[in-house]
């Protein structure tokens, strides 16, 4: 933290230097005069680097898809778009019936026996998590029949949120060129692309806040009551992307309070419309008050403090560039360069443009923080420890940064200021071209960002049990691990799963004798002690490690046990 806050102050030092012996002239307010008019000028090579970026990024990314594990999180997602519940999985499957990997997959597709509003009533069982991409997923499963196809429409939308980047930059700063940078630096972020591989809401909500700015800057601009209509569209998107759409419009009414007051009839009239279109899922929300605690209690439970909040936003506004999975200290020692280059955009916002700009994007950065951070210090919880929560103020720093070098480029009176900017820029561009590589053929890292989870496990021992030619897998573990296995492994393997039965009857529903004679192996899965203890106590049975403690085979069971 210390060396954050010494880089940051030196490079303010720095930049003040050179402003006063007049060395530096892209940060004076004379030379950012802003102009009306949408400067157009972009270099040629920089066009045609982003477009072969865009491609390279959709190759990489639906190449590598189907490669990384289904995490806890996608397959709940899987099974509720499908119409079922968690009770009702639990309850035909987890109960000691002896199921094949394609039985459990049947419950995580969309089936003719299942109606679009059997989706809807599963999905109003976890009412934080609004319908808006599932019921797109919806209807993506039905024609495709495959899970992958959630993902793939993630990183569609990701691509779709792009030209609506670079259209926000032309409304916002009047600059092309800080749409052509705003769009190759989302591309290529891999804090970006990591939310555009999962099969959840993410990228649909990125598209949402880049729409919303852009008709709610239009409409202010041009006052027709045609892009007010499309503003309240893009806030009901929104809301039904994710709840925390909110950060963005609550930043939204605020810009209007002070910018746009002569228009906040209007504006009152568009976001009371799109919040009236989302009526319907404020009514399950308002209903189903407990239900929503009790399923957001993960990331409530941990403490945090100011230190590690501090260290970990350090650590993630490094990854929106750069993201080497952890394989090079390189990563940790230019996490303070990453942080003094946002730093340096919004200083210079702050001192060279408008208040209607600057302001813009730094609200959104202050209410998202702001509405998480203290929560987090004075209630206890993880809130501001998710960067996926953070996706509003790492989105706004992005384009502040894009500006930020789009002025240094296109305005600078010395040569040295813009090759020191088109330097940063390549630098990047390297960083984002390393990074997308790198992240999307790591099959251990998703957007939870918590490295050796159930799914990634399951990646490493699926082929063990793939192995065997009959296999049983015997397992009390939580739902969600079965449920991700079940992508991995053959779909021949049998599965006897016990998470919701009662430990007093697991001995007369587990038969390992009569298993062992059955298949030619039985698994156990992710085991807890007290799981352990009982196979080990009621059946004298021997388990051999196969997979650190997360897989074990049974060697002998004692005849007539």
């Amino acid at each position: 933290m210390l060396l954050v806050l010494a880089v940051a102050a030196l490079g303010a030092v720095i930049v003040w230097v050179l402003e006063k012996r007049g060395l530096m002239t892209f940060s004076t307010q004379e030379v950012q005069a802003y102009s009306q008019k949408i400067t157009y000028g972009v270099p040629t090579w920089l066009k045609a680097t982003v477009i072969a970026l865009i491609v390279l990024r959709l190759v990489l990314s639906l190449s590598y898809i189907a490669v990384k594990p289904y995490n806890a999180d996608e397959v709940r997602g899987f099974y509720r778009l499908s119409g079922y519940y968690e009770e009702q999985v639990k309850e035909d499957a987890f109960r000691g019936q002896i199921l094949t990997a394609q039985d459990l997959k049947a419950y995580q597709t969309p089936s003719d026996n299942k109606t679009f509003g059997d989706t809807l009533t599963a999905l109003a069982t976890s009412p934080e998590h609004t319908p808006g991409y599932y019921a797109i997923s919806w209807v993506w499963l039905k024609l495709w029949s495959n899970p992958l196809s959630a993902r793939i429409l993630s990183v569609l939308l990701g691509a779709i949120a792009l030209p609506w980047a670079y259209w926000l930059c032309l409304e916002l700063f009047n600059s092309a060129l800080a749409g052509w940078i705003a769009v190759g630096l989302l591309n290529l972020s891999p804090y970006h692309i990591l939310l555009s591989q999962g099969a959840r809401q993410y990228s649909l909500l990125t598209l949402a806040i880049l729409a919303s700015s852009v008709f709610l800057l239009r409409a202010l601009r041009t006052r027709k009551a045609l892009t007010w209509m499309a503003y309240a569209i893009s806030v009901a998107v929104g809301l039904y992307a994710h709840l925390f759409f909110g950060f963005i419009l609550l930043s939204h009414g605020l810009y209007v309070v002070i910018f746009g007051r002569k228009q906040l009839l209007a504006f009152g009239m568009a976001t009371g419309a799109g919040i009236l279109a989302f009526a319907p899922w404020l009514w399950v929300i308002f209903s189903s008050l407990n239900k929503l605690d009790e399923n957001t209690q993960g990331a409530q439970g941990r403490n945090s403090s100011l230190f590690g909040i501090i260290r970990f936003t350090r650590s993630k506004l490094g990854d929106i560039f750069f993201n080497l999975n952890n394989s090079s200290s390189i990563e940790r020692l230019a996490d303070p360069l990453f942080f003094l280059l946002i730093a340096l955009a919004f200083y210079c916002l702050l001192r060279c443009t408008p208040g209607r700009v600057w302001s813009f994007l730094l609200l959104p950065v202050v209410i998202n923080y702001g509405l998480l951070v203290p929560p987090d210090l004075l209630l206890g919880g993880e809130r501001s420890l998710r960067s996926r929560y953070l996706l509003t103020a790492l989105l706004c720093m992005t384009l502040a940064v894009a500006s930020f070098l789009a002025n240094a480029i296109s305005r600078s009176k010395y040569g040295w200021e813009r090759t020191a900017a088109t330097g940063v820029l390549i630098g990047l561009i390297v960083c984002g071209l390393a990074s997308s590589v790198t992240v999307t053929r790591a099959f251990n890292l998703d957007y939870l960002e918590e490295g050796r989870t159930a799914s990634v496990v399951n990646q490493e021992l699926a082929p063990l049990i793939n192995t065997s030619e009959n296999p049983l897998v015997v397992s009390a573990a939580t739902h969600s691990f079965a449920l991700a296995l079940s992508h991995e492994v053959n779909d021949n393997v049998n599965f006897q799963l016990v998470q919701d039965l009662d430990p007093d009857k697991w001995e007369t529903t587990i038969d390992l004798s009569g298993a062992e004679k059955t298949y030619s192996d039985v698994f156990v899965y992710f085991p807890n002690e007290d799981f352990l203890t009982f196979l080990e106590t009621a059946y004298n049975a021997t388990l051999e490690p196969v997979f650190e403690k997360r897989l074990y085979r049974l060697a002998t069971t004692p005849s007539g046990a």
